[in-house]
């Protein structure tokens, strides 16, 4: 029988792998970090705690070397389920879209930043 798990709060970094294991095959576990490394200039007041979801084991594992590629500069996030439910949207899209490779994503992400650079520039 399936351990069922609440959403709400992960209890430990157990459910999450466990969670996720039966999701997508693969064991995944919390990562963390404090805000200030993304911002070194924010006060004390401001920092906080940001989650990213990494490999257990294999830091090549397909879907997630993708993810890295099209969220690319996007994978912290300050609660648990915002970066659950990012993490588990973009499985769906890489499932949807026929497991691309981690360079069809970088192409796509070139792509994304020379019109972001476009617009910016106009």
């Amino acid at each position: 029988m399936k351990k069922i798990i609440h959403l709400e709060k992960f209890q430990s970094s157990n459910e999450l792998e466990i969670l996720l294991l039966q999701s997508t095959g693969v064991s995944y576990v919390w990562s963390y970090a404090d805000s200030s490394l993304l911002d070194p200039e924010l006060k004390e007041e401001e920092k906080k705690e940001l989650f990213q979801i990494m490999p257990k084991h294999n830091p090549m594992d397909p879907f997630f070397y993708w993810y890295c590629e099209v969220r690319r500069y996007h994978q912290f996030f300050d609660s648990q389920q915002n970066c659950l439910m990012s993490f588990m949207n973009y499985y769906l899209i890489w499932l949807k879209e026929g497991k691309p490779d981690y360079k069809e994503a970088r192409k796509l992400f070139l792509e994304e930043e020379a019109l972001n650079n476009a617009i910016r520039n106009n």
